[in-house]
Protein backbone atom coordinates (compact mmCIF):
# COMPACT_ATOMS: atom_id res chain seq x y z
CA UNK A 1 0.00 0.00 0.00
CA UNK A 2 2.80 2.41 0.80
CA UNK A 3 4.32 1.77 -2.63
CA UNK A 4 0.96 2.41 -4.35
CA UNK A 5 0.48 5.63 -2.38
CA UNK A 6 3.91 6.83 -3.47
CA UNK A 7 2.85 6.36 -7.09
CA UNK A 8 -0.57 8.00 -6.75
CA UNK A 9 0.71 11.32 -5.34
CA UNK A 10 3.05 12.15 -8.28
CA UNK A 11 0.29 11.02 -10.67
CA UNK A 12 -2.18 13.49 -9.13
CA UNK A 13 0.34 16.33 -9.45
CA UNK A 14 0.94 15.41 -13.10
CA UNK A 15 -2.79 15.50 -13.85
CA UNK A 16 -3.14 18.90 -12.18
CA UNK A 17 -0.22 20.24 -14.20
CA UNK A 18 -1.77 19.04 -17.46
CA UNK A 19 -5.15 20.57 -16.57
CA UNK A 20 -3.53 23.90 -15.66
CA UNK A 21 -1.62 23.95 -18.96
CA UNK A 22 -4.76 23.23 -20.99
CA UNK A 23 -6.71 25.95 -19.15
CA UNK A 24 -3.92 28.46 -19.80
CA UNK A 25 -3.93 27.66 -23.51
CA UNK A 26 -7.70 28.17 -23.60
CA UNK A 27 -7.93 31.46 -21.70
CA UNK A 28 -4.73 33.17 -22.78
CA UNK A 29 -5.11 36.01 -25.33
CA UNK A 30 -5.06 34.61 -28.84
CA UNK A 31 -3.09 37.61 -30.01
CA UNK A 32 -1.17 35.81 -32.69
CA UNK A 33 -0.33 38.52 -35.22
CA UNK A 34 -2.10 38.21 -38.55
CA UNK A 35 0.54 40.59 -39.82
CA UNK A 36 3.44 42.11 -37.90
CA UNK A 37 5.67 45.16 -38.33
CA UNK A 38 2.90 46.83 -40.33
CA UNK A 39 3.56 50.46 -39.48
CA UNK A 40 0.03 50.80 -40.91
CA UNK A 41 -1.81 54.11 -40.60
CA UNK A 42 -5.03 52.86 -38.98
CA UNK A 43 -6.36 56.16 -37.63
CA UNK A 44 -5.40 59.79 -38.10
CA UNK A 45 -7.09 63.16 -37.67
CA UNK A 46 -5.37 66.39 -38.65
CA UNK A 47 -4.92 68.74 -35.68
CA UNK A 48 -6.46 71.58 -37.70
CA UNK A 49 -9.70 69.56 -37.78
CA UNK A 50 -9.86 69.02 -34.00
CA UNK A 51 -12.32 70.91 -31.84
CA UNK A 52 -12.01 68.90 -28.62
CA UNK A 53 -10.25 65.80 -27.30
CA UNK A 54 -11.50 63.88 -24.28
CA UNK A 55 -9.77 60.88 -22.76
CA UNK A 56 -12.23 58.74 -20.83
CA UNK A 57 -10.33 56.70 -18.25
CA UNK A 58 -11.63 53.55 -16.62
CA UNK A 59 -9.62 54.13 -13.45
CA UNK A 60 -9.42 57.91 -13.23
CA UNK A 61 -11.26 61.11 -14.03
CA UNK A 62 -11.82 62.05 -17.65
CA UNK A 63 -9.54 64.68 -19.16
CA UNK A 64 -10.63 67.12 -21.88
CA UNK A 65 -8.83 69.71 -23.97
CA UNK A 66 -10.44 72.09 -26.46
CA UNK A 67 -8.98 74.18 -29.25
CA UNK A 68 -9.37 77.79 -30.31
CA UNK A 69 -8.05 79.49 -33.39
CA UNK A 70 -6.70 83.04 -33.58
CA UNK A 71 -5.45 84.27 -36.96
CA UNK A 72 -2.64 86.10 -35.18
CA UNK A 73 -1.33 83.24 -33.03
CA UNK A 74 -2.78 80.17 -34.76
CA UNK A 75 -4.12 77.06 -33.00
CA UNK A 76 -4.12 77.04 -29.18
CA UNK A 77 -5.27 74.58 -26.55
CA UNK A 78 -6.99 74.87 -23.18
CA UNK A 79 -8.13 72.38 -20.57
CA UNK A 80 -11.89 72.06 -20.25
CA UNK A 81 -13.23 72.93 -16.77
CA UNK A 82 -9.74 73.49 -15.41
CA UNK A 83 -9.87 74.52 -11.75
CA UNK A 84 -6.27 75.79 -11.55
CA UNK A 85 -5.37 79.33 -10.61
CA UNK A 86 -4.63 82.04 -13.16
CA UNK A 87 -0.92 81.82 -12.33
CA UNK A 88 -0.60 78.33 -13.82
CA UNK A 89 0.82 78.42 -17.34
CA UNK A 90 0.40 75.48 -19.65
CA UNK A 91 2.71 74.57 -22.49
CA UNK A 92 1.14 74.79 -25.94
CA UNK A 93 3.95 72.59 -27.26
CA UNK A 94 3.02 69.85 -24.79
CA UNK A 95 -0.63 70.08 -25.81
CA UNK A 96 0.32 69.85 -29.48
CA UNK A 97 2.57 66.82 -28.93
CA UNK A 98 -0.07 65.12 -26.81
CA UNK A 99 -2.80 65.78 -29.37
CA UNK A 100 -0.61 64.68 -32.28
CA UNK A 101 0.15 61.35 -30.57
CA UNK A 102 -3.47 60.65 -29.59
CA UNK A 103 -4.84 61.49 -33.05
CA UNK A 104 -2.37 59.36 -35.00
CA UNK A 105 -2.31 55.58 -34.56
CA UNK A 106 0.10 53.55 -36.67
CA UNK A 107 -0.38 49.86 -35.95
CA UNK A 108 2.61 47.67 -35.20
CA UNK A 109 0.52 44.61 -35.97
CA UNK A 110 -2.96 43.48 -36.92
CA UNK A 111 -3.90 40.96 -34.22
CA UNK A 112 -7.31 39.77 -35.38
CA UNK A 113 -9.79 41.09 -37.91
CA UNK A 114 -13.09 39.95 -36.38
CA UNK A 115 -12.66 39.08 -32.69
CA UNK A 116 -15.39 37.16 -30.92
CA UNK A 117 -14.18 38.04 -27.44
CA UNK A 118 -12.96 41.59 -26.81
CA UNK A 119 -12.51 41.01 -23.11
CA UNK A 120 -9.26 39.06 -23.61
CA UNK A 121 -7.75 42.23 -25.12
CA UNK A 122 -9.19 44.54 -22.47
CA UNK A 123 -11.44 46.13 -25.10
CA UNK A 124 -14.84 45.04 -23.84
CA UNK A 125 -14.47 47.79 -21.24
CA UNK A 126 -11.50 49.82 -22.54
CA UNK A 127 -8.99 51.29 -20.12
CA UNK A 128 -8.90 54.45 -22.25
CA UNK A 129 -11.38 55.81 -24.77
CA UNK A 130 -10.05 58.74 -26.77
CA UNK A 131 -12.97 60.79 -28.06
CA UNK A 132 -12.16 63.33 -30.77
CA UNK A 133 -14.74 65.91 -31.80
CA UNK A 134 -13.97 67.56 -35.11
CA UNK A 135 -14.86 71.09 -36.15
CA UNK A 136 -17.68 69.73 -38.34
CA UNK A 137 -19.27 68.04 -35.31
CA UNK A 138 -18.34 64.49 -36.23
CA UNK A 139 -17.00 62.26 -33.48
CA UNK A 140 -14.25 59.63 -33.68
CA UNK A 141 -13.16 57.22 -30.97
CA UNK A 142 -10.08 55.12 -30.31
CA UNK A 143 -10.20 52.39 -27.65
CA UNK A 144 -7.12 51.11 -25.81
CA UNK A 145 -7.12 47.97 -23.69
CA UNK A 146 -4.56 45.62 -22.17
CA UNK A 147 -0.82 45.49 -22.70
CA UNK A 148 0.58 42.63 -24.75
CA UNK A 149 2.33 39.79 -22.94
CA UNK A 150 5.77 41.36 -23.41
CA UNK A 151 4.50 44.79 -22.23
CA UNK A 152 5.86 46.40 -25.40
CA UNK A 153 2.52 47.18 -27.01
CA UNK A 154 -1.13 47.81 -26.20
CA UNK A 155 -4.23 46.50 -27.97
CA UNK A 156 -6.48 49.08 -29.63
CA UNK A 157 -9.51 49.53 -31.89
CA UNK A 158 -10.94 52.58 -33.59
CA UNK A 159 -14.41 53.79 -34.55
CA UNK A 160 -16.52 51.05 -36.13
CA UNK A 161 -13.54 49.05 -37.37
CA UNK A 162 -13.92 45.57 -35.77
CA UNK A 163 -10.22 44.72 -36.08
CA UNK A 164 -7.85 44.65 -33.09
CA UNK A 165 -4.37 46.11 -33.57
CA UNK A 166 -1.31 46.77 -31.40
CA UNK A 167 0.54 50.05 -30.97
CA UNK A 168 3.60 51.04 -28.93
CA UNK A 169 2.97 51.02 -25.18
CA UNK A 170 4.05 54.68 -24.98
CA UNK A 171 0.58 55.73 -26.12
CA UNK A 172 -0.75 54.83 -22.68
CA UNK A 173 1.57 57.37 -21.05
CA UNK A 174 -0.03 60.14 -23.10
CA UNK A 175 -3.56 58.84 -22.62
CA UNK A 176 -2.97 58.91 -18.88
CA UNK A 177 -1.88 62.57 -18.85
CA UNK A 178 -3.57 65.02 -16.50
CA UNK A 179 -3.34 68.80 -16.14
CA UNK A 180 -0.07 68.63 -14.20
CA UNK A 181 1.66 67.05 -17.18
CA UNK A 182 1.10 70.21 -19.23
CA UNK A 183 2.45 72.79 -16.78
CA UNK A 184 5.05 74.91 -18.55
CA UNK A 185 8.06 74.47 -16.29
CA UNK A 186 10.65 73.44 -18.83
CA UNK A 187 14.27 74.38 -18.27
CA UNK A 188 15.44 73.47 -21.75
CA UNK A 189 13.94 72.32 -25.03
CA UNK A 190 16.32 70.68 -27.46
CA UNK A 191 15.81 71.52 -31.13
CA UNK A 192 16.06 68.01 -32.56
CA UNK A 193 16.65 69.41 -36.05
CA UNK A 194 19.78 71.14 -34.72
CA UNK A 195 21.41 68.21 -32.87
CA UNK A 196 24.85 67.25 -34.15
CA UNK A 197 25.58 64.62 -31.50
CA UNK A 198 24.20 63.57 -28.14
CA UNK A 199 26.15 61.69 -25.48
CA UNK A 200 24.81 59.63 -22.61
CA UNK A 201 27.36 58.71 -19.95
CA UNK A 202 26.66 56.61 -16.86
CA UNK A 203 29.05 56.39 -13.93
CA UNK A 204 27.98 52.94 -12.82
CA UNK A 205 29.37 49.42 -12.95
CA UNK A 206 28.80 49.05 -16.70
CA UNK A 207 30.36 52.48 -17.49
CA UNK A 208 27.90 53.03 -20.33
CA UNK A 209 29.08 55.84 -22.62
CA UNK A 210 27.13 56.21 -25.86
CA UNK A 211 27.50 58.92 -28.50
CA UNK A 212 24.86 59.20 -31.22
CA UNK A 213 23.84 61.34 -34.17
CA UNK A 214 20.24 62.50 -34.63
CA UNK A 215 18.02 62.45 -37.69
CA UNK A 216 14.47 63.74 -37.99
CA UNK A 217 12.17 61.20 -39.65
CA UNK A 218 9.21 61.97 -41.91
CA UNK A 219 6.97 61.23 -38.92
CA UNK A 220 8.41 64.27 -37.15
CA UNK A 221 10.16 62.11 -34.55
CA UNK A 222 13.92 61.90 -34.07
CA UNK A 223 15.89 58.70 -34.59
CA UNK A 224 19.42 58.09 -33.33
CA UNK A 225 22.41 56.23 -34.69
CA UNK A 226 25.07 55.21 -32.17
CA UNK A 227 28.55 56.11 -33.47
CA UNK A 228 30.61 55.29 -30.36
CA UNK A 229 31.61 52.83 -29.06
CA UNK A 230 29.35 50.96 -31.52
CA UNK A 231 27.91 51.59 -34.98
CA UNK A 232 24.24 50.72 -34.68
CA UNK A 233 20.81 52.28 -34.48
CA UNK A 234 19.59 53.37 -31.09
CA UNK A 235 16.47 51.64 -29.78
CA UNK A 236 13.13 53.27 -29.00
CA UNK A 237 14.19 53.12 -25.35
CA UNK A 238 17.27 55.20 -26.17
CA UNK A 239 15.12 57.70 -28.05
CA UNK A 240 12.78 58.02 -25.06
CA UNK A 241 15.75 58.48 -22.73
CA UNK A 242 17.15 61.31 -24.85
CA UNK A 243 13.70 62.87 -25.02
CA UNK A 244 13.53 62.96 -21.23
CA UNK A 245 16.86 64.79 -21.14
CA UNK A 246 16.06 67.09 -24.06
CA UNK A 247 12.66 68.13 -22.74
CA UNK A 248 13.54 68.64 -19.10
CA UNK A 249 10.78 69.65 -16.69
CA UNK A 250 11.95 70.77 -13.28
CA UNK A 251 10.05 69.83 -10.15
CA UNK A 252 11.76 72.35 -7.87
CA UNK A 253 14.99 74.26 -7.38
CA UNK A 254 16.98 73.72 -4.19
CA UNK A 255 19.86 75.38 -2.35
CA UNK A 256 22.72 73.05 -1.51
CA UNK A 257 25.78 73.59 0.62
CA UNK A 258 29.13 72.08 -0.36
CA UNK A 259 28.54 69.18 2.01
CA UNK A 260 25.04 68.60 0.63
CA UNK A 261 26.39 68.63 -2.92
CA UNK A 262 28.60 65.70 -1.93
CA UNK A 263 25.78 63.95 -0.07
CA UNK A 264 23.58 64.16 -3.14
CA UNK A 265 26.39 62.79 -5.31
CA UNK A 266 26.64 65.93 -7.41
CA UNK A 267 30.39 66.26 -6.91
CA UNK A 268 30.61 63.17 -9.14
CA UNK A 269 27.24 62.83 -10.90
CA UNK A 270 25.99 59.38 -11.85
CA UNK A 271 24.44 60.45 -15.15
CA UNK A 272 25.61 62.92 -17.78
CA UNK A 273 23.98 64.09 -21.03
CA UNK A 274 25.84 66.25 -23.53
CA UNK A 275 23.98 67.78 -26.49
CA UNK A 276 26.24 69.33 -29.13
CA UNK A 277 24.22 71.41 -31.59
CA UNK A 278 24.92 72.20 -35.23
CA UNK A 279 25.43 75.88 -34.37
CA UNK A 280 28.06 75.05 -31.75
CA UNK A 281 25.76 75.47 -28.73
CA UNK A 282 26.25 72.91 -25.94
CA UNK A 283 23.72 71.77 -23.37
CA UNK A 284 24.85 69.54 -20.49
CA UNK A 285 22.69 67.86 -17.90
CA UNK A 286 24.09 66.17 -14.79
CA UNK A 287 22.01 63.97 -12.50
CA UNK A 288 22.60 62.08 -9.28
CA UNK A 289 21.51 58.51 -8.66
CA UNK A 290 17.92 57.98 -7.54
CA UNK A 291 17.66 59.23 -3.94
CA UNK A 292 14.30 58.68 -2.27
CA UNK A 293 12.38 58.86 -5.53
CA UNK A 294 14.16 61.97 -6.85
CA UNK A 295 17.11 62.76 -9.06
CA UNK A 296 19.14 65.84 -8.11
CA UNK A 297 20.95 67.71 -10.82
CA UNK A 298 22.16 70.82 -12.60
CA UNK A 299 22.82 72.05 -16.12
CA UNK A 300 25.39 74.29 -17.72
CA UNK A 301 22.74 76.88 -18.65
CA UNK A 302 20.91 77.38 -15.34
CA UNK A 303 21.86 78.67 -11.94
CA UNK A 304 21.69 76.34 -8.93
CA UNK A 305 20.49 72.81 -8.42
CA UNK A 306 17.11 71.17 -8.83
CA UNK A 307 15.28 67.92 -8.18
CA UNK A 308 13.01 66.01 -10.48
CA UNK A 309 10.76 63.09 -9.66
CA UNK A 310 11.73 59.61 -10.83
CA UNK A 311 8.35 59.61 -12.58
CA UNK A 312 9.57 62.42 -14.82
CA UNK A 313 12.73 60.69 -15.97
CA UNK A 314 12.70 57.00 -16.81
CA UNK A 315 15.28 54.69 -18.31
CA UNK A 316 18.47 56.04 -16.74
CA UNK A 317 19.47 52.61 -15.47
CA UNK A 318 18.38 50.71 -18.57
CA UNK A 319 21.01 48.06 -19.50
CA UNK A 320 23.19 49.14 -22.40
CA UNK A 321 21.90 46.30 -24.62
CA UNK A 322 18.36 47.65 -24.35
CA UNK A 323 19.51 51.06 -25.57
CA UNK A 324 20.62 49.49 -28.86
CA UNK A 325 18.62 48.10 -31.76
CA UNK A 326 18.08 44.33 -31.47
CA UNK A 327 19.60 43.27 -34.79
CA UNK A 328 23.01 43.91 -36.32
CA UNK A 329 21.61 44.95 -39.70
CA UNK A 330 17.84 45.16 -40.21
CA UNK A 331 16.28 46.72 -43.33
CA UNK A 332 13.40 46.37 -45.80
CA UNK A 333 13.69 44.24 -48.92
CA UNK A 334 13.03 47.26 -51.14
CA UNK A 335 16.45 48.80 -50.38
CA UNK A 336 18.64 45.79 -51.11
CA UNK A 337 20.10 44.54 -54.41
CA UNK A 338 21.89 41.37 -53.31
CA UNK A 339 23.19 39.45 -50.31
CA UNK A 340 26.27 37.27 -50.74
CA UNK A 341 26.85 34.59 -48.09
CA UNK A 342 30.20 32.79 -47.79
CA UNK A 343 31.30 30.05 -45.38
CA UNK A 344 33.31 26.85 -45.48
CA UNK A 345 30.24 24.71 -46.10
CA UNK A 346 27.62 26.99 -47.70
CA UNK A 347 27.90 29.78 -50.27
CA UNK A 348 25.07 31.58 -52.04
CA UNK A 349 24.16 34.74 -53.93
CA UNK A 350 20.70 36.08 -53.04
CA UNK A 351 19.40 38.64 -55.59
CA UNK A 352 16.38 40.81 -54.76
CA UNK A 353 14.49 43.38 -56.83
CA UNK A 354 11.23 44.60 -55.32
CA UNK A 355 9.50 47.89 -54.63
CA UNK A 356 8.08 46.67 -51.34
CA UNK A 357 8.25 43.03 -50.25
CA UNK A 358 9.74 39.77 -51.49
CA UNK A 359 6.33 38.15 -51.73
CA UNK A 360 4.95 40.78 -54.15
CA UNK A 361 3.81 39.53 -57.56
CA UNK A 362 6.23 41.80 -59.45
CA UNK A 363 9.20 41.00 -57.20
CA UNK A 364 12.23 39.36 -58.80
CA UNK A 365 14.02 37.03 -56.40
CA UNK A 366 16.87 34.68 -57.30
CA UNK A 367 19.14 32.35 -55.36
CA UNK A 368 22.31 31.33 -57.20
CA UNK A 369 20.70 32.57 -60.46
CA UNK A 370 17.62 30.38 -59.94
CA UNK A 371 14.17 31.87 -59.44
CA UNK A 372 13.32 31.70 -55.74
CA UNK A 373 9.63 32.56 -56.04
CA UNK A 374 8.28 29.50 -54.27
CA UNK A 375 5.73 29.57 -51.50
CA UNK A 376 3.62 27.25 -49.40
CA UNK A 377 -0.03 26.61 -50.24
CA UNK A 378 -0.80 29.02 -47.40
CA UNK A 379 1.21 31.76 -49.09
CA UNK A 380 4.38 31.79 -46.96
CA UNK A 381 7.36 32.60 -49.19
CA UNK A 382 10.53 30.54 -48.72
CA UNK A 383 12.69 33.41 -50.01
CA UNK A 384 11.11 35.68 -47.38
CA UNK A 385 12.10 33.14 -44.75
CA UNK A 386 15.73 33.30 -45.86
CA UNK A 387 15.61 37.09 -46.04
CA UNK A 388 14.29 37.31 -42.48
CA UNK A 389 17.05 35.09 -41.13
CA UNK A 390 19.65 37.34 -42.80
CA UNK A 391 18.17 40.60 -41.51
CA UNK A 392 17.20 39.37 -38.05
CA UNK A 393 20.60 38.28 -36.72
CA UNK A 394 20.08 39.26 -33.10
CA UNK A 395 22.80 40.71 -30.91
CA UNK A 396 23.40 38.35 -28.00
CA UNK A 397 25.85 40.46 -26.02
CA UNK A 398 28.59 43.08 -25.79
CA UNK A 399 32.29 42.35 -25.28
CA UNK A 400 34.53 45.42 -25.29
CA UNK A 401 37.27 43.82 -23.22
CA UNK A 402 38.82 42.02 -26.19
CA UNK A 403 40.41 42.88 -29.55
CA UNK A 404 39.75 39.76 -31.60
CA UNK A 405 41.69 39.02 -34.78
CA UNK A 406 39.69 38.99 -38.00
CA UNK A 407 39.84 35.32 -39.01
CA UNK A 408 36.44 34.98 -40.64
CA UNK A 409 34.31 31.85 -40.35
CA UNK A 410 31.33 33.41 -42.13
CA UNK A 411 31.13 36.46 -44.40
CA UNK A 412 27.94 38.26 -45.46
CA UNK A 413 28.00 41.12 -47.96
CA UNK A 414 24.91 43.33 -48.25
CA UNK A 415 24.79 45.34 -51.51
CA UNK A 416 22.19 48.11 -51.53
CA UNK A 417 20.33 49.83 -54.35
CA UNK A 418 22.17 53.10 -53.63
CA UNK A 419 25.48 51.39 -54.58
CA UNK A 420 26.71 51.16 -50.98
CA UNK A 421 27.52 47.94 -49.19
CA UNK A 422 28.12 46.53 -45.73
CA UNK A 423 30.35 43.53 -45.13
CA UNK A 424 29.93 41.52 -41.95
CA UNK A 425 32.40 38.88 -40.76
CA UNK A 426 31.69 36.39 -37.99
CA UNK A 427 34.67 35.11 -36.02
CA UNK A 428 34.38 32.22 -33.57
CA UNK A 429 34.39 33.45 -29.95
CA UNK A 430 33.61 30.14 -28.24
CA UNK A 431 31.54 27.02 -28.92
CA UNK A 432 28.30 29.02 -28.91
CA UNK A 433 28.99 32.55 -30.19
CA UNK A 434 30.66 34.61 -32.92
CA UNK A 435 32.35 38.00 -32.69
CA UNK A 436 30.85 40.42 -35.24
CA UNK A 437 32.97 42.57 -37.56
CA UNK A 438 31.60 45.31 -39.85
CA UNK A 439 33.72 46.39 -42.82
CA UNK A 440 36.81 44.92 -41.19
CA UNK A 441 36.30 46.54 -37.77
CA UNK A 442 35.21 44.74 -34.61
CA UNK A 443 31.75 45.98 -33.62
CA UNK A 444 31.93 45.05 -29.95
CA UNK A 445 29.03 42.62 -30.38
CA UNK A 446 28.69 38.87 -30.45
CA UNK A 447 25.86 36.69 -31.74
CA UNK A 448 24.79 33.11 -31.18
CA UNK A 449 26.03 30.49 -33.64
CA UNK A 450 22.49 29.13 -33.69
CA UNK A 451 21.54 32.23 -35.73
CA UNK A 452 23.17 30.35 -38.61
CA UNK A 453 22.40 26.71 -37.81
CA UNK A 454 19.11 26.38 -35.93
CA UNK A 455 16.61 24.19 -37.78
CA UNK A 456 13.01 24.88 -36.84
CA UNK A 457 11.50 22.09 -38.89
CA UNK A 458 8.35 23.00 -40.79
CA UNK A 459 7.58 26.15 -38.79
CA UNK A 460 8.54 28.84 -41.31
CA UNK A 461 9.26 31.60 -38.82
CA UNK A 462 12.41 33.52 -39.70
CA UNK A 463 13.00 34.68 -36.14
CA UNK A 464 13.32 31.03 -35.08
CA UNK A 465 15.26 29.73 -38.06
CA UNK A 466 18.97 29.65 -38.84
CA UNK A 467 20.34 31.06 -42.12
CA UNK A 468 21.82 27.82 -43.46
CA UNK A 469 18.72 25.65 -42.82
CA UNK A 470 16.59 28.42 -44.37
CA UNK A 471 18.83 28.37 -47.45
CA UNK A 472 18.67 24.57 -47.64
CA UNK A 473 14.90 24.45 -47.37
CA UNK A 474 14.60 27.12 -50.09
CA UNK A 475 16.62 24.93 -52.44
CA UNK A 476 14.47 21.91 -51.59
CA UNK A 477 11.38 23.99 -52.33
CA UNK A 478 12.78 25.15 -55.68
CA UNK A 479 13.74 21.60 -56.69
CA UNK A 480 10.35 20.14 -55.76
CA UNK A 481 7.91 22.98 -56.45
CA UNK A 482 4.89 22.60 -58.67
CA UNK A 483 3.67 25.86 -60.19
CA UNK A 484 5.75 27.71 -57.59
CA UNK A 485 4.03 25.88 -54.69
CA UNK A 486 5.76 23.53 -52.27
CA UNK A 487 4.68 22.26 -48.85
CA UNK A 488 7.08 20.49 -46.52
CA UNK A 489 5.94 16.84 -46.22
CA UNK A 490 4.82 15.71 -42.80
CA UNK A 491 7.72 13.25 -42.63
CA UNK A 492 10.17 16.17 -42.83
CA UNK A 493 8.61 18.07 -39.93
Amino acid sequence: MKSLKNLIIPFVFLVLLIVATVLWLIIRPSGEDVSSNLNLEVFKVSLTEVSEITVHKANDEDFSVKTTYDPNIGLSWAIVDDGSSDTVTYSQDKFTTWAAILTDFKANSLVIENPTNLDEYGLETPLYTIEIIKNDGSVHKVYMGNETNDSSYVYFMCDDNPAVYTVAIGKIMYADNTAIDFIDSCVYRVDYNNIKTVQFERNTEDNCNLIATCKMEDTGKPSYYIISPFSIEGSDTFRNLIQYAGELDVSKFINLSDDEIKNYGLDNPTFHFLFTMMDGEIFELYLSKNIGGYFYGYTNITEGYFSISELQFEGLETPTMMLLFDYINYFNASVIKSIVFTSDDVNFDFEINTKRAIGDEDAVVKIDLRSAKVKTSEGRTYAALLFETLTCIKINGIDLEVTPELVSDINIKFCYNNYTQKVYDFVSRDDFTYYVFLDGEYTGFYVLKSEFTYDNGADLDGTKYGIIPAYNILNVAIDNQLNEIYDIPASEE
